[in-house]
């Protein structure tokens, strides 16, 4: 089932980056009338792009003082994680105007932890994660931002003493912000995100587990995501003609 599931994600992965690269081959733009309309400069800038990420998930929920929350927070505490990912232009049927879709695949960084304040163990994950939206165009050349909505799902498990291996599976829609600074191909942004769990709160054994498995308390994955990225535009527009396809 583990394998079936990173096989779907990397087949969604691969259609998502066909439809992004697609639509930046397509993009038809108007040649500026004056130099002076910055506005539209940075509109052709808006291309795919391949980003790296790196940042934390903080809950509204307390688990055990063992995960950072938005009233505790320590640098050195779960969850952390670190992502790539892959945003562009893209537009939806029969709705007029650009708009923005990315795809993110996060990893939580393993960490230890003494789940129930006894046993020893440790926590990762994988969130997959999928969104739409606008551009935020401003005047100035070097900055844009996406604000969208959308969804993540996954889950976290513990691992590393039998009694504790335990998955918690989770789908939150999601609504976030991402603002960047960028030069040539690179950028730098910060991605925000708020999500609200709808699934079930239970902790449930893998299945690589046997049966022998202690109580979990139950947990509920609302809460905010916060990741620097750093980015990589993988095509380029020529601004002196009025169609440009990837360079």
């Amino acid at each position: 089932m583990k394998h079936v599931r990173t096989i779907l994600i990397y087949i969604v992965f691969l259609v998502c980056s066909t439809m992004l690269y697609s639509q930046a081959g397509t993009i038809k733009i108007t040649k500026p009338k004056s130099d002076s309309s910055k506005a539209e400069q940075t509109d052709r800038d808006l291309r795919p792009i391949y980003e790296l990420h790196y940042g934390y998930k903080l809950f509204f929920d307390d688990f055990q003082n063992k995960f950072n929350t938005i009233e505790r927070y320590k640098f050195d505490e779960p969850l952390q994680l670190i992502a790539i990912g892959l945003g562009g232009p893209t537009t939806i049927s029969r709705l007029p105007g650009k708009y923005y879709m990315h795809i993110l695949y996060n990893q939580v960084l393993p960490h230890a932890i003494q789940l129930n304040d006894s046993l020893p163990c440790k926590i990762t994950g994988g969130i997959f994660s999928l969104a739409w939206g606008k551009y935020l165009v401003t005047k100035s050349e070097n900055f844009y931002g996406n604000i969208y909505i959308g969804f993540n799902t996954g889950r976290i498990r513990f691992y590393g003493n039998e009694p504790a291996r335990q998955k918690n599976p989770f789908f939150s829609p999601k609504v976030g912000i991402h603002p960047k600074l960028y030069e040539g191909k690179l950028s730098v942004g910060v991605l925000m995100e708020a999500e609200y769990d709808i699934s079930k709160l239970n902790w449930r054994k893998t299945l690589a587990a046997n049966s022998n498995k202690i109580t979990i308390d139950r947990f509920k994955q609302t809460g905010f995501t916060a990741l620097l990225s750093v980015g990589y535009h993988f095509s380029n527009y020529n601004k002196t003609n009025d169609y440009d396809g990837p360079q």
